[in-house]
């Protein structure tokens, strides 16, 4: 049974369509399946997070992560005698364990990264309400001085009408 994937580009007219027919009816080995496969959503990550960069909706530090999953992801499916390399190297006698090792690995990473962005933005804000709080209160303090000073001006000018209109009777 064929399963297909739409991916729209954004900004860009028409939908590109991955159409991927099952393996065995096609004829083609699952290994170089699943290899061409991974190869596709490497490229699809890279891209995305290209697209992401480019409409300034990634910083660049988080997108140096998502550049290197994706070329784990490529890496892995161009060498995939790699990761068997690999697993035997730090004596692990199932190579997937190893990828699901790295993975969480990478997960609690990225998970730790995000936890001390969210630690210093929440300190920031709370800097900003406190200077905000100032701020505010400080504004209506000078409000209030505003309004006293012209106050006493519309008094003080009513006066002199008044002193001049009394010249002026004099007269």
């Amino acid at each position: 049974m064929p399963f297909v994937i739409f991916y729209q580009i954004p900004k860009r007219k028409g939908t590109v369509i991955f159409v991927f027919a099952n393996p065995d009816a096609v004829g083609i080995p699952m290994d170089i399946f699943l290899r061409i496969f991974n190869i596709i959503i490497g490229v699809l990550v890279f891209s995305v997070v290209i697209n992401m960069l480019i409409r300034q909706k990634l910083n660049e530090a988080s997108s140096i992560s998502w550049f290197l999953i994706s070329l784990a992801v490529l890496i892995s499916a161009i060498f995939p005698n790699l990761i068997n390399g690999m697993a035997k190297l730090v004596r692990i006698s199932y190579a997937p364990t190893l990828l699901f090792l790295i993975s969480i690995f990478t997960i609690m990473f990225i998970l730790f990264k995000h936890s001390v962005n969210i630690s210093t933005m929440e300190g920031k804000i709370n800097e900003m309400a406190v200077l905000i709080s100032l701020l505010s209160e400080e504004n209506k303090n000078l409000k209030e001085k505003i309004s006293k000073n012209s106050s006493e001006e519309a008094e003080l000018s009513a006066q002199k009408t008044d002193t001049d209109h009394v010249k002026k009777s004099d007269d």
